[in-house]
């Protein structure tokens, strides 16, 4: 069924029957037929990728900028700098369609957010990102896979930036070699809010149960 879903985007995107927001040669982007949150739109490959890890390997890498450029270019046009938004995809058992597709919104956070100053525990270290523990989890695992350069937050990413994104989804891997993500079901999450101290660029990992309240 995910093959047959992903052969629609990628040949058939025109008779897909939604309202799209925005389309390329490679992505296309659309509102959410059963919104779950305001401003609920839907972002996905025009090729059958099944999964997030899928995504992550050499064949499939170059959607990687161009999913996430997408999403900058959504933020842009609707406004959603201004009031906040959270953009993710889901892995596991938390993955419904066997598609990947990343969704974006605004009005709700998934995740604690992480101070600036706050002591991390180092998990993996690669050449532009580093993986660590969140200082003040919500989920039974909360990874935080940060650039080791300075990287503007999503709504500002140049394309510069891309090897920075390419190598956060190749790690994905290795972390769920780690912490059994897709076993366990898993979120990839980059929630950006409105008057956050957070100025950065840089991705959330949860998997398992939330364990609090979100700060």
């Amino acid at each position: 069924m995910g093959k047959i879903v992903g052969a629609g985007f990628a040949h058939f995107s025109f008779l897909i029957p939604v309202k799209k927001v925005l389309e390329t040669d490679s992505i296309l982007a659309f509102h959410h037929p059963k919104p779950a949150w305001a401003n609920h739109l839907v972002i996905v490959p025009k090729k059958s990728i099944a999964t997030l890890l899928a995504l992550g390997q050499p064949d499939n890498i170059k959607y990687v900028p161009a999913i996430f450029f997408t999403a900058r270019d959504i933020i842009a046009k609707l406004g959603f700098k201004d009031t906040g938004y959270v953009f993710c995809a889901n892995g596991g058992p938390r993955q419904e369609v066997g598609q990947v597709h990343f969704h974006l919104f605004t009005g709700q956070r998934l995740v604690s957010e992480l101070s600036e100053t706050a002591k991390r525990g180092l998990i993996l270290q690669g050449k532009t990102v580093a993986a660590f523990h969140h200082p003040e989890p919500n989920w039974e695992t909360h990874i935080v896979v940060v650039p080791t350069g300075k990287t503007a937050p999503l709504c500002s990413l140049a394309a510069s930036d891309g090897s920075v994104i390419e190598e956060t989804l190749s790690m994905l891997r290795t972390l769920d070699e780690q912490f059994q993500l897709v076993k366990r079901g898993y979120t990839l999450v980059v929630q950006e809010m409105s008057g956050s101290e957070q100025r950065q660029f840089l991705c959330h990992v949860v998997a398992g149960k939330r364990t609090k309240k979100i700060a």
